[in-house]
């Protein structure tokens, strides 16, 4: 999740030269991302404090840390509207106490965030259509679902082999 993000981040445009890690198990409760860059977009992380699978929506702290502090909470949600149709929430919530809820007020930060906002779902826009159409393109691709599920430990037998990625699917069906 916070990976794939940066792949549709408005805020990458105003530093694409920005440090980049992350901690932990992308999409998991726990996982991070910290960045730092230029003065436009300063130093800070992104931490998943909750992850709702049936909703579809994962929650997270966002923390600026230079050039000033503060924290927001940050929510995306994914509605499927109809076949091949989707919504995505995308929210930010943040609590200014004095003088910095006057500073933002004069600065057009709402303005400033909101047509950030609509930028990055813009991009991620692009990104699910060329997706949904690179799916369409190669349709050998499709009928996998991928699911994590709790197993009791069992040994296995390994096979290897290189397979072609158009053969993959009778590879599985002969040898799974």
């Amino acid at each position: 999740m916070l990976k794939n993000q940066n792949d549709w981040s408005p805020w990458n445009e105003y530093d694409p030269n920005q440090e980049k890690s992350f901690e932990g198990t992308d999409g998991e409760v726990g996982s991070m991302s910290k960045w730092k860059g230029n003065e436009d977009v300063g130093t800070g992380q992104q931490t998943i404090t909750a992850v709702d699978a049936e909703a579809r929506s994962i929650s997270s702290l966002l923390e600026f840390l230079e050039p000033f502090q503060a924290q927001a909470d940050v929510e995306l949600n994914v509605e499927e509207l109809e076949e091949g149709r989707s919504k995505v929430n995308w929210n930010f919530k943040q609590e200014l106490g004095m003088p910095m809820n006057l500073m933002m007020a004069m600065m057009s930060m709402k303005k400033n965030l909101t047509a950030d906002f609509d930028r990055g779902l813009g991009y991620l826009k692009e990104q699910a259509e060329k997706a949904a159409a690179d799916a369409k393109a190669r349709p050998d691709t499709k009928g996998y679902e991928v699911k994590n599920e709790e197993r009791a430990a069992q040994s296995y037998l390994v096979k290897k082999e290189v397979v072609k990625w158009a053969d993959m699917s009778e590879y599985f069906q002969t040898n799974m």
